[in-house]
C-alpha cells in the first residue's frame, strides 16, 4: 500500500463507458516509461502479451467469453451468477499471472479499469456489499483514479451502443435514452465508492482536461520532493 513505505504501485483508472479510461491509462504508462520506470499496462487487449502459450490462450478464451459477444446478444439471459463468477475468474487469473509478478519486480501497474467497473455495474442490480464480495480475493489498487465524466459527454463518443452499456440488465432499454439512464446509475455507485475509499477524482467535462503530471505526483511522491 502507498504511504511511508513507498509510492503507489497498482493504479486503476476507472469511469463509466466512454469516460476516457484507455486514453489516460496509456498516457500514464507512457509518462512513467519516459521517466525510466518499469510500467505495465493491464487491459483486456494487452494482458496476455508476453505470457506463455498456455496462459495467454487461457486468458484470451475467457476474454472472448466476456467481451466478444454478438452485438445483438442479450447477456442477461445467462444470469447474474454466471457473469459474477466469470468476471471474478478473469480478474483472478490476470491478478495472478500478470499483476502480482509485475508488482514483485517493482514495476508500476496501470489498469485500464480494474474490477470496480463491474462492481459499479453489479450494484445497479444488487446491493453494493454483494457486488464487492465477488472480487474479495483480487488485489486492491494502491490508487484509484476516477474519471468523473458526465454520461452526456460519454454518449457523444460512442458511435455504437451495446446492450450492456445501455441498461439491458435493469430494463432501461436500448439506445441513447437507456445509455444515459444506466450510466447515470453506474456513475452514482462510482461516487459512493470514491467517497468511501478516498479515490482521486478527476472531474472531466470533455475527457481531455486530465492533468497526468499531477497524477504522477501521486504515484511517485519522491519526485515532488526532488
Amino acid at each position: 500500500m502507498p504511504g511511508a513505505e513507498g509510492p503507489a504501485r497498482l493504479v486503476a483508472v476507472e469511469g463509466i463507458d466512454g469516460s476516457g479510461k484507455t486514453t489516460v491509462a496509456r498516457r500514464l504508462v507512457r509518462a512513467l516509461e519516459d521517466s525510466g520506470d518499469d510500467a505495465v499496462l493491464v487491459s483486456r487487449e494487452t494482458v496476455a502479451d508476453g505470457l506463455d502459450d498456455y496462459r495467454a490462450s487461457h486468458l484470451r478464451a475467457i476474454r472472448g467469453l466476456i467481451w466478444d459477444y454478438p452485438h445483438e446478444a442479450r447477456t442477461s439471459e445467462l444470469g447474474f451468477p454466471h457473469w459474477r463468477h466469470l468476471l471474478a475468474a478473469w480478474f483472478a487469473a490476470v491478478d495472478h499471472a500478470v499483476v502480482e509478478p509485475a508488482l514483485e519486480r517493482g514495476a508500476y501497474v496501470v489498469a485500464d479499469s480494474w474490477y470496480f467497473k463491474f462492481v459499479a455495474r453489479f450494484a445497479v442490480a444488487v446491493e453494493l456489499p454483494q457486488a464487492l464480495d465477488a472480487f474479495a480475493e483480487i488485489s486492491e489498487p494502491d490508487l484509484v483514479l476516477w474519471l468523473d465524466t458526465p454520461p452526456e459527454v460519454c454518449l457523444r463518443r460512442r458511435p455504437e451502443l451495446r446492450s450492456t452499456e445501455s441498461g439491458e440488465w435493469t430494463g432501461e432499454g436500448d439506445g441513447a435514452e437507456g445509455f444515459l439512464a444506466y450510466q447515470s446509475a453506474v456513475r452514482g455507485t462510482y461516487r459512493r465508492l470514491a467517497r468511501a475509499r478516498s479515490w482521486r477524482v478527476v472531474a472531466s467535462t470533455d475527457g481531455s482536461d486530465l492533468a497526468v503530471d499531477s497524477v504522477l505526483e501521486a504515484l511517485v511522491p519522491e519526485r515532488v520532493a526532488s
